[in-house]
């Protein structure tokens, strides 16, 4: 018999063995990830109506189009300690203007950031 392994951590289906979001159960304009977690999984976000998305500590890579066309997002801090940006993770994320990429970061994935807004500071 397969042990069920996601928990419920309002509002996040979380993957408890390998601290991974699954899944997002909720449609908010903030989200706050929780300590703890390491991973969001492919397209968790994609096309929700987020404006803004602070991430922990802990959060060591970001899934391929995890917020994937979230036209209204604005703001993301990305903190040191992420490792991984997956393809097309922020693509089509038209408000988002301003990124700044951890030192941390060994990988960023195919048009990550393809959005039309991004400016270049530097």
């Amino acid at each position: 018999m397969k042990k069920e392994k996601n928990i419920m951590l309002e509002p996040f289906e979380v993957d408890s063995e390998s601290k991974i979001i699954v899944k997002y159960l909720e449609n908010e304009s903030h989200v706050n990830i929780p300590d703890g977690i390491e991973r969001i999984a492919d397209g968790v976000f994609k096309n929700k109506k987020l404006s803004s998305i602070s991430v922990p500590h802990s959060l060591r890579e970001i899934g391929n189009y995890a917020f994937f066309g979230c036209k209204n997002l604005t703001s993301i801090e990305l903190l040191n300690g992420l490792e991984k940006i997956g393809d097309y993770a922020f693509k089509d994320c038209k408000k988002l203007s301003n990124v700044e990429i951890p030192t941390s970061v060994i990988r960023i994935g195919k048009n990550a950031f393809n959005c039309t807004c991004l400016t270049r500071k530097g």
